[in-house]
């Protein structure tokens, strides 16, 4: 692309300038400070006074819901860039159900491993950070009672719920 000479270019950007000032006089020159006033042709007024009437007239059929009231502002205005925080979702009612009947905790235990002596298994626990020794039958940290013991699992009893609770250990290799 070409570009114009430096003193052509102001010479045309002067001219538009001029052109535009111009304008913008002749325009601003027809407008009037004047306000007239234009009276309504009767039949205008008539059907507006009908409008304001039906305005202030209750509906037919009495309901005021349906009646249209004029707008009210506060007198202060309001924040439109405050966040609206929708309302909370819902809460599900939970269905109606007997008392809940309380439950064993998890088991503490960690099974570490079995020694067997005859037909008798010592198991090997790690309870609370200690490692203890427990046989079937043994109470174990006055809550757990140690009930069977398998090959892939122990049986213990929960003695404050009486409730079973079994530990997997796996199989023997």
């Amino acid at each position: 692309m070409r570009t114009l000479p430096k003193g052509l270019r102001r010479i045309l950007l002067a001219a538009a300038l001029a052109g535009t000032v111009a304008v913008t006089v002749a325009v601003s020159g027809q407008e009037s400070d004047e306000t007239a006033v234009v009276a309504p042709s009767a039949r205008k007024a008539q059907q507006s006074e009908e409008s304001r009437a039906a305005k202030r007239a209750p509906p037919a059929g009495g309901s005021a819901l349906l009646a249209l009231e004029p707008r009210r502002f506060d007198s202060e205005p309001a924040d439109v860039f405050k966040g609206v925080r929708p309302p909370p979702p819902p809460v599900a009612a939970k269905p109606a159900q007997a008392e809940e009947r309380p439950a064993a905790p998890p088991l503490p235990f960690k099974y570490l491993g079995r020694m067997d002596e005859g037909e008798t298994s010592v198991l090997l626990l790690s309870f609370q950070g200690q490692d203890i020794m427990a046989r079937a039958g043994d109470t174990v940290g006055e809550r757990y009672r140690v009930e069977e013991v398998a090959e892939a699992w122990i049986r213990f009893t929960y003695l404050p719920l009486n409730e079973q609770q079994t530990l997997k250990i796996g199989e023997r290799n």
